[in-house]
């Protein structure tokens, strides 16, 4: 008789938590103009002329992987959207967000109970320690890349670990078949997070035949394979090849370790925390399962994160995935902890950071909010230079004060008209130069 009152108030904060983290991150969404890479893939890379057919997609994706990169599911995704009507990309996106915040909650789950808390630590663990949270979960282009292949990567990952954790399988017939193709599109989407993902999937299937004795089930090995196969067709691509592999000689490898280990402080916080978190789980013999799974998450974050030693460079979105897997580690285990003698120690803990965590929230969605009527301004100057004929158009180039607008980090516009950023946007606004400038022209 108690049990359904907690279920039914347990529901109605997941509903309530839900919908206010869907809202803000909608609003973000609606906020955020196309920018940068967005104007050049609503072009074919094959013929240079804008998209306007589904079809019209695959060239240009097959020109990518001679151009550009092997990555064929994201910039499929890329390609499509822009093709659409663009509030169709704003509400998708926010759903595969709440999916992604969902899966975190979800993946190391052995017990029921304080979901609410935990999407909110969720949340505000992406918010504050992603680097560039607006290039990876607002941009068109790298939310393609980096939010979606990080949501179906956890997606692939949960029938493993709830084989290890709970001892659950996938029984629907059809889903199992599904799951094999689908491990292919994770492969094929990111560098770093296929390779781990393959990683952990591995780990999660060796982890349960020590364990239970339970040997592989036929879609886990076949799902495997296909994700393999995908992650090949991706590096084998000539573009992937020439331009992003970066293994050179050894002082280049130490050069670029250097420089990961020096953007582990953008999130060390977290790895801390996580560190903090484990030693406490253990003092309080918290499940042995639970335990070695989310060391097995903080160990997979920092492999995503120094795989990219191997990359030509190392752009601080890409530290995307590795945070995700931080996060789930700290959820996992916060979860646990919430169910013994610490769960006074963890709601202090989560009061500190939803304070500090809504502090930011604030400065976030304001700075998306400035940004964008920064932006909308210079589409009306353009839109009115392209009605009078202007052979030229100066543009303030916009710099925004945050990691939470799209733009923060991102070249927006240069001064060279021939550069590709004022290039392609001149391109899409039917102008003949672009021209951008810091203070005034």
């Amino acid at each position: 008789m108690d049990r359904k009152p907690s279920l039914t108030r347990d529901t109605t904060a997941m509903l309530l938590v839900s919908s206010l983290l869907g809202a803000v991150i909608l609003l973000c969404n609606l906020l955020t103009d196309l920018c940068v890479d967005d104007f050049t893939y609503l072009f074919s890379l094959s013929t240079k002329e804008r998209i306007t057919s589904f079809l019209e997609i695959f060239p240009s994706l097959a020109a990518h992987a001679k151009k550009m990169n092997g990555r064929l599911t994201a910039h499929f995704l890329t390609h499509l959207f822009l093709l659409l009507p663009e509030w169709i990309f704003r509400i998708c996106n926010t759903l595969i967000f709440l999916l992604q915040i969902i899966l975190i909650t979800k993946l190391g789950k052995r017990s029921k109970g304080d979901e609410a808390f935990l999407m909110l630590v969720a949340f505000f663990s992406l918010w504050l320690f992603e680097p560039v949270f607006g290039q990876v979960n607002l941009w068109l282009d790298g939310a393609c890349n980096y939010l979606w292949s990080a949501t179906a990567s956890l997606l692939f990952l949960l029938p493993f670990s709830m084989r290890f954790l709970n001892g659950r399988v996938i029984h629907v017939k059809w889903l199992r078949i599904l799951f094999v193709p689908f491990g292919w599109i994770v492969g094929n989407f990111m560098e770093n997070s296929a390779v781990t993902v393959i990683v952990l999937a591995c780990a999660l299937m060796l982890l349960s035949f020590l364990f239970d004795k339970q040997k592989p089930r036929a879609e886990e090995i076949c799902s495997v394979i296909a994700a393999i196969m995908g992650l090949l067709c991706m590096m084998l691509a000539p573009a992937e090849m020439g331009n992003k592999i970066g293994i050179s000689t050894l002082s280049d490898l130490w050069i670029r370790f250097t420089e990961a280990w020096k953007m582990l402080s953008s999130f060390g916080v977290l790895l801390i925390v996580n560190a903090i978190l484990l030693i406490l789980a253990c003092y309080r013999r918290c499940e042995k399962k639970i335990c070695l799974f989310a060391f097995l998450m903080t160990m997979g974050g920092i492999f995503s994160h120094f795989l990219l030693i191997f990359a030509s460079y190392y752009p601080e979105r890409c530290a995307a995935f590795t945070v995700v897997l931080l996060t789930c580690c700290a959820v996992t285990l916060m979860r646990e902890l919430l169910q013994t003698a610490a769960r006074p120690l963890m709601h202090t803990a989560i009061a500190l950071l939803l304070c500090f965590g809504i502090y930011h929230l604030f400065l976030g969605v304001h700075d998306v909010y400035t940004t964008h009527l920064a932006v909308e301004e210079n589409v009306k100057i353009i839109e009115e230079a392209a009605e009078s004929d202007a052979s030229e158009v100066h543009l303030p180039i916009v710099s925004p004060k945050t990691k939470y607008s799209a733009l923060y980090g991102l070249r927006y516009l240069s001064e060279d008209p021939n550069d590709w950023p004022n290039r392609d946007m001149a391109r899409y606004f039917g102008v003949s130069a672009i021209i951008g400038y810091q203070n005034s022209p």
